[in-house]
């Protein structure tokens, strides 16, 4: 039967979509309110397991102070690789192209619009390839990571330049995608470049307003395993504090612009289109696989999951089209979360609604856990504004 929509649950269900059991499973994350934005590595989308033990084996060998330090130093230097690597595409697959076509016959957008899109791109990308080759160097020869940080201090002020001109970009982005066709069709073309990794323009766009608070994080790591008697830990210490300063300079000017390119980014890849999903209050915490029922459903269906801080978008990934159809909506307002004991080597949890009950299940313990832990994050900060936020999509039914 059809809900109504002040159940705050829209169901697109199809009984003929029978279930399949899924031979991989890869979160996405998402960093639009300063977590981590994953970087590309090999040939698919990073796990927040690939950056963050918070589930170490109980097997393991508790690890010497020397190496946990060894380790984070090594952290620094593979996620800027992965960051510089992210650079080049979107100055070789977008900027690059755009740029070579400016008065020609083919230009797609003018030299002003490209200027207005990329700010400080190239500046940033020598930066950084800079910086990197800096870092290989001191690692190599067992130099002071934090002295590396204090001396491209200065140049990292750019960051700030970039913020200023970080919301014009987005915006000019948007407003060309609706009114220029050929601009669109090319990022189009864009996505489907094996590069990009099925990533859009505005994915690599926000990743230097992302940098700079991995900065602190990183920095964070490695003074957390520096002696306060090595040599380094002053160095770092004084390193983070000025990341922390251009994080904050960066912060204050972006807003929640970010929040706003990352929900802008999930409406390109869902049908229907939604022209309400990207409301300024709506940010996406999280995306990925999972294994989905009702209570009226008795077998779990293959889904695909997109996490905001009101909402849940459950869809059906359209492989041919790389499109994902929403087949289940629900706000966070009036759900309440609740454990399930593992099942068919999987692990989940439930979403108890006045009107139906949710199972979500995950193949890993981990991913599991990272859901639910955001949901339940996600329902206790609506709470304490329910006054200010409403489900816009609750009187939505889609056929």
């Amino acid at each position: 039967g059809r809900m109504s929509g002040q159940d705050l649950i829209s169901f697109h269900e199809d009984p003929e979509d029978h279930h399949r059991r899924s031979s991989t499973y890869i979160l996405s994350l998402y960093d639009s309110d300063n977590r981590d934005h994953h970087e590309l590595r090999g040939d698919r989308r990073a796990s927040l397991l690939d950056f963050d033990p918070i589930f170490p084996s109980i097997e393991q060998k508790p690890e010497t102070s020397s190496e946990l330090k060894a380790k984070a130093m090594q952290e620094i230097i593979d996620t800027e690789k992965s960051y510089v690597a992210a650079l080049h595409v979107l100055q070789e697959v977008f900027l690059i192209p755009l740029r070579n076509r400016i008065n020609t016959k083919n230009q797609i957008i003018s030299e002003e619009e490209v200027k207005a899109i990329f700010p400080f791109v190239d500046v940033i990308i020598s930066l950084n390839e800079t910086f990197l080759q800096a870092l290989q160097d001191t690692l190599s020869r067992e130099g002071s990571i934090g002295d590396v940080f204090m001396q491209h201090k200065d140049y990292f002020k750019v960051y700030l330049d970039y913020g200023n001109m970080y919301n014009k970009s987005i915006e000019t982005v948007m407003k060309l995608r609706k009114k220029n066709s050929n601009f669109d069709t090319f990022l189009e073309e864009c996505r489907k470049n094996t590069k990009t990794q099925r990533l859009q323009l505005p994915d690599y766009l926000i990743q230097p307003i992302q940098r700079i608070p991995r900065y602190e994080l990183l920095l964070q790591n490695l003074l957390k395993h520096t002696s306060p008697t090595d040599v380094d830990y002053d160095r770092v210490n004084f390193a983070l504090i000025k990341m922390k300063e251009i994080s904050a300079n960066i912060n204050a000017r972006t807003g929640e612009i970010g929040n706003f390119a990352s929900v802008v980014d999930v409406l390109e890849r869902i049908v229907p289109k939604l022209d309400d999903l990207a409301l300024p209050h709506r940010k996406k915490l999280l995306e990925g696989r999972m294994f989905f029922k009702t209570s009226e459903n008795l077998t779990f269906k293959k889904r695909y999951g997109f996490l905001f801080n009101d909402l849940l978008l459950i869809t059906k990934h359209l492989v041919v089209e790389r499109k994902f159809w929403i087949r289940f909506h629900v706000g966070l307002s009036r759900i309440r979360v609740v454990d399930v004991k593992p099942s068919r080597s999987r692990f989940g949890f439930m979403l108890l609604n006045p009107k139906m009950d949710l199972t979500l299940e995950f193949q890993t313990g981990e991913d599991k856990n990272i859901w639910k832990t955001e949901i339940e994050e996600a329902i206790r900060a609506l709470d304490d504004k329910k006054d200010v936020l409403s489900n816009v999509l609750q009187n939505k039914i889609f056929e």
